[in-house]
């Protein structure tokens, strides 16, 4: 890695970081703003940063990602048996050995709900997030955005 791309990577990491803090304390500053900012702004946002990462693809590599088999297979592998298991273990020794013996669970209905709840949120990769990181990693956009699209097709059933 040269010293421009570590740069380039550390000033990534301290503006995320920024904009995270930035938007939590101007969240509970301006309550009142958070629902036209999630309305119109946050959608805005992230059309932008997905027409940014499509426009510079070819048909040609979409196509070849859509029908690319192997990957296919092993994204829906991945995606429907490996995560949901990996998932389900994980959010079971956190919330079930750690976080009820710290006393941060209160009761068994709460915890059940909790667990159901990151379940669901671990095994729905968000389509629009996955071709932006994509992108910024230099990774294969046309390949991330063929399972994008296979991932809305699947989630649906």
């Amino acid at each position: 890695m040269s010293k421009h791309d570590a740069l380039k990577s550390l000033t990534f990491l301290y503006v995320f970081l920024f904009s995270i803090i930035t938007g939590t304390l101007l969240s509970l500053k301006f309550r009142n703003l958070s629902l036209p900012v999630y309305t119109y702004i946050y959608p805005l946002v992230i059309f932008l940063l997905i027409y940014t990462s499509m426009v510079r693809i070819s048909i040609r590599d979409l196509v070849n990602g859509l029908i690319n088999s192997k990957a296919l297979a092993l994204m829906l592998i991945v995606n429907y048996i490996v995560n949901p298991i990996l998932i389900t273990g994980i959010t079971y020794f956190f919330f079930k050995s750690i976080f009820a013996h710290l006393g941060l669970i209160f009761n068994l209905n709460e915890l059940n709900q909790v667990i159901l709840g990151v379940i669901l949120v671990g095994i729905a990769p968000c389509i629009s997030v996955v071709i932006v990181w994509t992108d910024l990693a230099k990774g294969n956009v046309p390949l991330a955005i063929s399972f994008a699209a296979w991932n809305a097709i699947v989630q649906v059933f």
